[in-house]
């Protein structure tokens, strides 16, 4: 129900702003997702990204990007029974993100970008298990939002159509560590984030 609140949200959001001086879009696409800390490597968590945006040119080649989505992070582990591997874990992650992104128009088919995203988490899920039953569902409090540093890479398809890479990594942790120790910058576990999205353009910047 929140997912489609949003995705009705987002489209009133881009209509207004296409109504004015600024280019609005809607956004779509998946994300992939790691959590530090948790013994497990790879982008194996698959999750929706569902949102709005709203950006204007500062001058020729540069600019600036706000968005606002819907975006499930998180971590995944699957059993394999073939090498009596009977650990299964998840860990979901829902958010409600607003990137900030300055933008550098480097060629008419390639933009760059870099920024900060603030995130609130609407719900999470954590289930662990193995051939013993379950060993955790909820093990550790999560923190109630999560701040990212970003870069990005966007490439015109044409038309009104933009085809979008984007890697992020927490700035402050997710939540602490099992053990409740922390090493210099290390205060407790991170989320980690690479998206694909499509995004369809309104209005052309003039």
């Amino acid at each position: 129900m929140k997912i489609i609140v949003l995705f009705f949200s987002s489209l009133l959001f881009a209509s207004v702003v296409a109504a004015q001086n600024i280019q609005g879009g809607i956004v779509a696409g998946i994300s992939t997702s790691q959590v530090s800390g948790d013994d497990l490597s790879g982008f194996h968590k698959a999750g929706l990204l569902l949102g709005a945006s709203a950006s204007v040119r500062l001058k020729a080649k540069t600019g600036l990007q706000m968005e606002i989505e819907y975006i499930e992070k998180g971590s995944r582990k699957i059993a394999n029974v073939d090498k009596n591997d009977f650990w299964q874990y998840s860990l979901n992650l829902n958010y409600i993100e607003i990137p900030l992104i300055f933008r550098y128009f480097y060629k008419e088919s390639l933009i760059l970008g870099t920024g900060l995203a603030y995130a609130s988490l609407l719900s999470w899920k954590e289930h662990s298990e193995d051939v013993s039953g379950v060993l955790a569902t909820n093990s550790r409090a999560m923190h109630p939002y999560d701040v990212s540093f970003l870069l990005e890479a966007a490439y015109p398809l044409g038309g009104k159509v933009m085809f979008g890479w984007r890697f992020s990594n927490s700035v402050i942790p997710i939540r602490k560590h099992q053990s409740g120790a922390t090493y210099q910058l290390n205060l407790g576990q991170y989320n980690t984030v690479m998206s694909f999205a499509l995004s369809y353009i309104f209005k052309k910047t003039n």
